[in-house]
């Protein structure tokens, strides 16, 4: 009996103990501007509706894996996804906190301003991935490891000072760093990784510490991919190791060749956004007059924020963009870019309010029937835009064959507005010259014309920065490869090993094609005498 009441006592003791209320073990904080964050021994585990500047508990040493991304899975007991729905604009990591777990913040778009402690020492994978509209980063150097994809697509941050200590930066850790013109690495720092620095486009120079051994492509330069590198053209200090100042020598080697380093890049200049519905604007711009490295302006982007809505319009005649999905009555920052094969351009801001249009005070007609009634102007006046461009294409197209046709000479102009690829001022004379020769049976069809335009389409695309997206199909199509070929990936690939000077033209890249055969039909004709000889010497 004595040993009942005794465990007996024992058991009350320990009811009260877990019943009482411990801040430091579990306990719900309030979030700047609405929503709350729950903390449990020390660990803040998830949030809900967290809205405004957040400064987190001193309480606190740990915020978990997604504790204020945009979604939480939770395993037990069973599977699910908690949308926590974060709106945090201002983070500030306390000395308290030591580590901040995998995607804690992941898809946090409304983040504009992060501190991070030098307490915290480890940062798990993805904190900070498509948290996007951040525009000030404090990273704190306690961590010698940033992981992969930390600080992905900061697509706003201009200045990235990489805290001493820092001995490693693993793949994607700042990968779409868009608007990064100065990025200072470590001296501590010894290995970077493959595609870590990648879509730096605004990156002119860079600092290579001593230290630095281990590289491994952190631009993706050697992808040959040209949106994905910066247009690196110096360096400041140098590494010990050979192979390391080899590969930043050789990507600002390319950057000058390629005419990057030699000329101004501007941004395209908002000049108004107009609204369409309550729901939709229209932003108006004028294209840069510098860009891009000589290049041509392929496309525009316009993003909105907050939110991030973005569109794209092809052509560099392009002077407006319309963005959907807005929210009424919330204050927008547009930002454009002017995009080619060779660089994302910078932004220019533009901030407005978009509004409701006005409504009519009428039982029969409301707002969404007005955006309805715009929706369909927008969609007719785009109709007739089209088939406006449509019969002036086709009107150019015509004129191009009765100009073949009747030995007259065709021009650049012709060619622009018939919409056919190919064609330039410094190719226009060989064009010609071509379409000249034609037999006079074939001078009537304007599939002859366009083939030789399509030869000329690829034959650019090979003797430029661009020759790595050429596969074997189009070399197939304009005759420089037989349709037949067993060879065509080695061919293809012999082409594209070529410097660019032997790759300018269509009759240099036939003659690569006809040495590379010939090498090609040689080592065949070896493999079959040495098959032979051993045949007769050791018969079945």
């Amino acid at each position: 009996m004595k040993k009942l009441r005794m465990l007996a006592l024992m058991l009350s003791l320990l009811i009260v103990n877990l019943s009482g209320i411990n801040p430091a073990y579990a306990a719900t904080f309030n979030c700047g501007s609405g929503g709350t964050y729950t903390v449990i021994a020390g660990h803040v585990t998830g949030s809900s509706s967290c809205t405004g500047e957040l400064t987190i508990d001193s309480s606190v040493t740990a915020i978990d894996n997604y504790a204020f991304a945009r979604y939480r899975y939770i395993f037990s007991p069973t599977f699910s996804t908690v949308f926590q729905n974060p709106a945090v604009t201002i983070l500030r990591v306390p000395s308290s906190v030591l580590s901040i777990g995998a995607d804690a913040f992941n898809g946090s778009t409304s983040l504009r301003s992060v501190t991070i402690a030098n307490s915290v020492t480890t940062l798990g994978r993805n904190v900070f991935r498509q948290a996007n509209n951040i525009t000030e980063l404090v990273i704190g150097g306690g961590a010698a490891l940033i992981e992969s994809d930390t600080y992905q697509e900061f697509r706003y941050i201009s200045k990235v000072v990489v805290p001493e200590g820092v001995t490693r930066i693993d793949p994607g850790a700042f990968s779409e760093l868009y608007s990064v013109t100065t990025f200072t690495l470590p001296t501590t720092l010894t290995n970077l990784r493959w595609n870590s620095l990648r879509g730096m486009h605004s990156l002119r120079t860079i600092n290579i510490p001593a230290n630095l051994s281990d590289i491994d492509d952190p631009f993706g330069y050697l992808e040959y991919d040209p949106l994905s590198v910066p247009f690196l053209c110096s360096t400041t200090g140098a590494s010990n190791t050979a192979s390391v100042n080899n590969y930043f020598s050789t990507l600002i080697s390319y950057n000058t060749t390629a005419g990057r380093c030699s000329n101004s890049f501007d941004a395209p200049v908002i000049t108004s956004v107009t609204n369409l519905s309550s729901t939709s604007a229209t932003v108006n711009f004028t294209p840069p007059s510098n860009f891009g490295g000589g290049a041509g302006i392929n496309s525009f982007s316009v993003v909105a924020f907050p939110g991030g809505q973005r569109s794209t319009v092809s052509g560099a005649g392009a002077r407006s963009i319309t963005v959907g999905s807005l929210t009424p009555g919330t204050d927008y920052t547009f930002e454009v870019n002017a995009i080619n094969d060779r660089s994302i351009g910078g932004v220019t801001n533009y901030t407005t309010v978009i509004t409701s249009p006005p409504s009519v005070r009428s039982a029969s007609v409301t707002t969404p029937s007005r955006d309805a009634e715009l929706a369909a102007q927008n969609a007719a006046a785009a109709a007739a835009a089209a088939a406006n461009r449509e019969a002036d294409k086709q009107a150019a197209r015509n004129e191009i064959t009765n100009s073949v046709k009747n030995s007259k000479d065709v021009n650049l102009d012709m060619f622009t507005k018939a919409e056919i690829s190919g064609v330039t001022a410094a190719n226009i004379a060989a064009v010609q010259a071509e379409i000249s020769a034609l037999p006079q049976t074939s001078r009537a069809d304007l599939s002859q014309v366009l083939k030789i335009a399509r030869k000329y389409e690829v034959v650019g695309k090979i003797a430029s920065d661009q020759f790595a997206s050429v596969y074997s199909d189009s070399l197939i199509e304009i005759g420089l490869i037989p349709q037949g070929s067993k060879h065509k990936a080695a061919l293809t690939a012999a082409i594209k090993k070529l410097p660019q000077s032997d790759r300018s033209t269509y009759t240099l890249i036939k003659k690569a094609i006809d040495v590379e055969m010939a090498e090609i039909q040689a080592r065949k004709d070896r493999l079959a005498k040495v098959i032979a000889r051993n045949t007769s010497r050791y018969p079945k």
